[in-house]
């Protein structure tokens, strides 16, 4: 019994002994892969904020996206400095169509022949003339265009 104690002593030995030898051995690397796991998981819980963050930004711009939120009259052929006249046209022009504003994209869409029966023909009293109005392009999304053809008739 004595010689299996023995043997047991030195078996166990070297099991401390090789396990020190190991641990020596790769204990720094251990510790590199502790800490890049550390910062790795770090990195991950940031990224999926982030992403969260994100997804929720996409929702409300979706939401945000469907409405129509302006609606710009520009006269056809003079997109550049408007005279006074067509400045005004285009103010009561916006009036009409005002209520377009936050309304759904796809609802305008499906109203698109009503907007153009509203301008069919339309007319302005202004400063003594009598402006004919006609939508020539309606272009409906986030920012609706509508481009307006003018026959100014004095009177």
């Amino acid at each position: 019994m004595n010689i299996w104690l023995r043997i047991l002593t030195a078996f166990l030995f070297g099991m401390l002994v090789g396990a020190s030898i190991m641990l020596f051995r790769i204990g720094p690397d251990f510790e590199k892969i502790i800490s890049e796991n550390s910062r790795l998981q770090n990195s991950n819980e940031e990224l999926n904020r982030e992403l969260s963050e994100l997804r929720e930004q996409n929702k409300k711009r979706q939401q945000k996206k469907d409405v129509v939120e302006d609606v710009i009259i520009l006269i056809a052929g003079k997109e550049k400095d408007p005279n006074p006249l067509e400045l005004e046209v285009q103010k009561k022009a916006r009036k009409d169509v005002e209520w377009l504003i936050g309304q759904p994209v796809s609802s305008v869409v499906e109203l698109h022949e009503g907007i153009h029966t509203v301008f069919k023909n339309r007319s302005y009293e202004i400063n003594d003339k009598k402006v004919i109005v006609q939508l020539k392009t309606l272009i409906i999304s986030e920012k609706m265009y509508l481009y307006l053809e003018l026959d100014i008739e004095n009177s």
